[in-house]
């Protein structure tokens, strides 16, 4: 057995010095738990959905904003998916589980796409690996170091919704009863870093392989939940919230509040219609600013 505590960390711009920021550790101590929060957090990296009939769907404003450095492009935009999904498919983290897992469609070497085996010794396992091997074929892409050279962009964009469908795969791999093939007592210490910079936002990821072997060391309190994903809890809290809220609006003070609020917004309709103002933005400090386009 193993345990991993995942830890999540929001902050913008300025919250370090202020000491604001958010921050979530939940604590796993079962393999299911932990492979339910890896698999989570793959799903929401690869910049694509796959529908029910096997079809990748790119996420063309996440590969946007990963394509845009700001006054100018990484790769020509044709290029885009096959450099982002090039950059995945080669980063730490997608490795890293490759090879803890041994998971099966990974290349022999650079040289050839040929698929092997792991040597699994469950039959739901095997069961598991030739269902994906029948399914998904094994993709390699090339690492994206030269955003000039045509070929390899090629190569790689042509392979791009294979390597989607691939990493898709390992996800349904890892939530149906994958185990590690790969855990000495040395690789048992793991540190995952994921940063994912959204303009003013920074959304730090880290997981943390213990090298315990029981829920028992640890204060289970101290965390904000125990073998839960992270998206298990992000919904129970803002259920929570919402009926809250809810609940609020059904007080005298609630119903007070949603009355100024109805009163702003058709205030705000009046001024738009009387200046001749055609839209509006929001600010941040609870401003509205209005133009006519």
């Amino acid at each position: 057995m193993a345990t991993m505590i995942y830890r999540r960390s929001v902050t913008h711009d300025g919250d370090y010095e202020d000491g604001n920021f958010e921050r979530v550790e939940i604590l796993h101590s079962d393999w299911d738990s932990i492979n339910a929060q890896i698999a989570d957090v793959l799903k929401r990296m690869i910049p694509a959905s796959l529908d029910n009939e096997g079809y990748v769907h790119w996420d063309k404003y996440e590969i946007e904003k990963w394509n845009d450095m700001g006054r100018e492009w990484r790769i020509e935009e044709m290029y885009a998916e096959g450099a982002m999904m090039s950059e995945l498919l080669n980063s730490d983290f997608v490795r890293d589980i490759k090879n803890m897992y041994d998971y099966p469609h990974a290349p022999r070497n650079k040289m050839t796409d040929k698929v092997y085996l792991s040597f699994a010794t469950e039959p739901e396992e095997i069961a598991v690996e030739q269902q994906a091997i029948e399914k998904y074929p094994s993709p390699f892409l090339h690492e994206f170091t030269d955003p000039d050279d045509d070929e390899v962009n090629e190569y790689n964009q042509e392979r791009a919704r294979k390597a989607a469908k691939m990493l898709f795969a390992m996800c349904d791999y890892l939530r149906n009863g994958a185990r590690p093939k790969h855990m000495s007592w040395r690789s048992a210490v793991r540190h995952w870093k994921i940063h994912d910079y959204q303009g003013r936002t920074t959304i730090a990821q880290h997981f943390l392989f213990t090298g315990l072997s029981d829920a028992e060391y640890f204060n289970a309190e101290m965390f904000n939940g125990h073998n839960i994903t992270f998206n298990d809890y992000q919904r129970a809290k803002d259920d929570t919230e919402y009926k809250a809220h809810l609940a609020y609006m059904k007080t005298p003070e609630g119903k007070a509040e949603e009355a100024k609020r109805i009163q702003r917004e058709r205030d705000l309709q009046t001024t738009m219609y009387e200046g001749g103002y055609t839209s509006y933005a929001r600010n941040d400090d609870g401003t509205v600013t209005m133009w006519r386009d």
